[in-house]
């Protein structure tokens, strides 16, 4: 009698855990963008959920942001407009929004209901990046009542408050503005504390600095602002990134034009780019030059 019917792509995470020597798996939160997150294959690297019920609780085969791991969100924006200044708004929303969908709950082990956990955010004080607004990050998602801002003297010691709030199982996700260069030792340090922990780690830089990967982490991703397409009223439409995934482990890279809507807190690929080939049939230049 022949067993139950196995799909390739369970088939395909079952060898990749069996290349692992057995490793468990790491969960995954989904970002919301059904194509972002198909482009992340358990998780961005290798250890999400296998699809088949297993440990993983990625959903759609595990494919998300994952968790117990560091995350790397450029700022896109060109150096002459960047000089002296922190994050742009358009990478500093992409990476708040993707703190907040990391410290939402797995709804499988809360009763069916996602809830969120606090979200650690840590940045040098007196910085250009010392300039977080507190309604727009609400309207992403980290209402103030699940936000902790750690104001450090040093860039030294935002990494050690990074490192210190990731190991707390108790944080779902650590958004860090490190300025400088980040060594590897300080990469790989990250990334320990985001697995002893199990939350997940963003590392936000701005375009003045050094453009090469963080050490240690499984997706880069590079944000600038896109142009918004206005309503019939002659209003601002909805906010647009244009969002590139530069590096996944186990991935391609990928873009995309995502849109922000803010009543609904809805993120989705822009309207009416939808109906258009995807990056994901064809080689992305802006990956491969960025």
């Amino acid at each position: 009698m022949s067993g139950p019917a196995i799909d390739l792509e369970t088939l395909r995470a079952r060898v990749r855990r069996l290349e692992r020597g057995g490793r468990p798996v790491r969960p995954t939160r989904p970002l919301g963008v059904p194509a972002v997150d198909a482009a992340l294959p358990d998780g961005g690297d290798g250890d999400g959920g296998d699809g088949d019920g297993g440990d993983g609780d990625g959903g759609d085969g595990g494919g998300g942001l994952a968790l117990g791991c560091l995350h790397h969100v450029a700022d896109g924006a060109p150096l002459e407009r960047a000089a002296g200044g922190g994050a742009g708004g358009a990478a500093l929303a992409f990476a708040a929004l993707m703190a907040a969908r990391l410290a939402t709950t797995d709804p499988a082990r809360t009763s069916g209901m996602a809830r969120p956990r606090p979200v650690v955010w840590c940045l040098r004080a007196g910085s250009p990046d010392d300039s977080l607004y507190g309604p727009g990050l609400a309207a992403l998602g980290l209402t103030p009542a699940r936000l902790i801002v750690v104001r450090a003297p040093e860039a030294a010691d935002v990494a050690w408050a990074m490192e210190e709030a990731l190991r707390c199982p108790d944080v779902g996700a650590v958004v860090g503005q490190i300025p400088g260069r980040l060594d590897p030792a300080a990469g790989r340090r990250l990334t320990l504390a985001a697995e002893a922990g199990g939350g997940g780690a963003v590392l936000l830089r701005p375009a003045r600095e050094p453009a090469e990967s963080v050490p240690g982490a499984v997706t880069r991703w590079r944000v600038t602002p896109a142009p918004a397409v206005p309503t019939p009223w002659g209003e601002p439409g909805r906010a647009r990134w244009s969002v590139a995934l530069e590096h996944c482990r186990n991935g391609l890279p990928r873009h995309w034009t995502l849109e922000w809507t803010h009543d609904t807190g809805d993120l989705d690929l822009a309207a009416d780019l939808r109906d258009r080939p995807s990056d994901a049939d064809s080689e992305c230049l802006l990956c491969r030059t960025g």
